[in-house]
Formats: structure tokens, sequence, C-alpha cells
């Protein structure tokens, strides 16, 4: 169930989105703080309308928008009618900014294509909070309580974590920046996007975040694995993946990055093993509910 309004209670039977927005950057930046709002609410399925409800939005701030929106839990593009409307195919033009033939359609496709790749980490994500409670959309002092820097109001809106096992670290505000520094707490961190690289992984040192200054121009955004964390994977672009139906049936990889400094744990006399955790739902992608019907979910 969907509502725009919201009562004390709602969390238990309904998610929510953001009702009507302006096409303003301030406004996409605030979309961030709004959802961040709602986990503390205990509403984790949250969304806000992408590229705005209101007002004529450029081609620049929509495709950004569906950049950050991508990766709302509850990922909607909304437009009122009498303004112009949104449709990704509207902005099939070339990017000045990047003088390759590439246009702001295809860099909106490639966000949506990012989705589906952790569709089912994000669906899985959300069996274990409605299972077990949590928020998914979140800034990093969620898990990172110890670490002052994560607090700090300038950077908390570039510095998303999403779920337990990633972080999205993307500009929001100064859009003309070509890159940014963004924070990461003390862990291993590995790309998976734009694409799974082994040569993009840091380690940061325990204490405050540690700053990495990215690419952060209009094609750059990065999701990076977190230590001692498994993630469920599905390669949209390889699959050909034209919608989430698609993903059912295709296979599932598992991302895994060992524990937290990706050195060896000692678990018995003389015996070690590098250790990451996960878990994964899959079901048949359509039943509304699950009696006699098989479920597969598995923490390891």
């Amino acid at each position: 169930m969907l509502s725009r309004s919201n009562a004390p209670g709602l969390q238990k039977y309904a998610f929510h989105w953001l009702a009507d927005n302006w096409s303003k950057v301030e406004w996409m930046k605030t979309s961030i703080d709004s959802l961040y709002q709602y986990n503390l609410f205990g509403i984790p399925m949250m969304g806000s309308d992408i590229c705005g409800f209101n007002l004529d939005a450029s081609a620049e701030l929509c495709t950004r928008w569906h950049q950050l929106g991508s990766f709302y839990p509850f990922a909607r593009n909304h437009k009122n009618s009498v303004w112009k409307q949104t449709e990704p195919y509207q902005y099939n033009f070339p990017v000045p900014e990047l003088d390759d033939g590439t246009t702001y359609t295809d860099l909106i496709r490639t966000a949506l294509l990012h989705r589906y790749s952790l569709l089912r980490y994000i669906y899985s994500s959300f069996h274990h909070i409605g299972q077990n409670g949590g928020s998914f959309f979140k800034p990093l002092y969620y898990e990172f309580q110890n670490d002052n820097s994560t607090f700090d109001d300038d950077a908390i809106e570039r510095n998303i974590l999403l779920g337990s096992a990633l972080k999205l670290s993307i500009q929001v505000q100064n859009l003309d920046q070509v890159s940014t520094e963004y924070q990461f707490p003390a862990a291993r961190w590995c790309q998976v996007v734009p694409k799974i690289d082994p040569a993009k992984c840091f380690d940061t040192m325990a204490g405050d975040s540690t700053l990495q200054r990215l690419d952060s121009g209009i094609a750059d955004y990065q999701v990076h694995i977190r230590g001692g964390r498994i993630m469920p994977y599905q390669n949209a672009t390889a699959l050909r993946v034209n919608k989430s139906a698609d993903l059912v049936a295709a296979p599932t990889q598992l991302i895994g990055l060992p524990n937290e400094n990706n050195g060896p744990i000692l678990v018995a006399p003389n015996t070690y093993n590098a250790m990451a955790a996960g878990y994964i739902y899959l079901d048949d992608g359509t039943s509304a509910t699950d009696i006699g019907r098989v479920d597969f979910y598995v923490q390891y």
C-alpha cells in the first residue's frame, strides 16, 4: 500500500512518498534528509518524485535526480501534467560536457540499469528489515556512531548508506564540481558502481572518516561495498534486462568482501579464515501471499 498521508502506525501497513515537490536542486538535496527522517520514523520504504513534481526540470537536474533516485527504496518519476514531462526519452540529446555523443537519456538509462543490478540486494534487504526491523537509505552515523565526522552537516547528504553493505557517494548540491571529497569510515571499501573493479579498493583506518576524492561530474557517482559484507548482484546490462520481472529467473552472483581490514581472523588455534556475511531472499516475483509457496531466504 502506498500512502501520501501518514499517521502513527502507518509503518506496519504501508509505505510513503514525499508528495508534491519542486524541480530545483535544493529539493533534490532535501529529499535525502526527508528519507533519512522517515527511516527514523520506521518507514524505510520511501521515495520522492524524481525530477520534481512542479516546474520544468532541466536535462541536467532530471538526469542527476534519476542517478540519485535510482537508489531510493521507492523510485518513481512523477510529474504534474501542466509542466514539461520528464520521461527519460524527453532528454535524448547530447550532454555538452561529455563531448562524445552521450545523451542525457543514455545517462538515465545507465542509472536505471544500476538499480536493476542491485535490485536483488534491495529486495533482500527489505525482507530482512520486514522480519527484523531496521533501515535502508540512511546517513553514515547509523552504523558508524563513534566516527564524529559522520555527523558533519556539510557532507551528510552526499554520503549515503544503502542497507548495511553499500555506500553511495553522489554530488547533489554543487553540480558544477567535477570532483568531490567523500567520507569513508574505517573499513575496506571496493567499487561496485559504475562497475565492479577490484583495482578500486582501499582501506580506511580507525578513527574519523578518511576523505576520498572521487569524480562527481554529470556521469559520475559511485557505490562501494563495505568490508565484511556479501551482497547479491545481477548484472542488468549483461543480462539485457528491460524490466524488473526479467530478473526473477536470471542468475544471481554473490559479491563478497572479507572482513574490514581484509586480513585473516583467528577462528581456532593455527586456523585462519576471512569473514563476511550477508543474506539473500528469493521468491516467485508475483504471488501476493506466501501460502503454498516455497521461498528461499538464506543468511550466510
